[in-house]
């Protein structure tokens, strides 16, 4: 398994991918999202819907010009 395969543990801050990249995303309560980066919220905010948005970890999809 590649680096880019694995699951990276996440506890919010910026966005550690370049925004176009694609990656697939697990949320605080399971949920797996899949998106560009510039569309996911990064920071832990637990004032929105209690944190249920929170992205606890994330691996890459697909790189841009992949």
């Amino acid at each position: 398994m590649s680096n880019e395969e694995r699951w990276h543990e996440w506890r919010g801050g910026a966005c550690p991918v370049d925004p176009d990249t694609i990656v697939e995303v697990r949320v605080r309560y399971g949920q797996l999202r899949i998106a560009t980066g510039r569309l996911l919220h990064w920071s832990h905010d637990l004032y929105n819907a209690h944190g249920a948005e929170d992205i606890m970890a994330y691996r890459v999809a697909e790189s841009p010009g992949r």
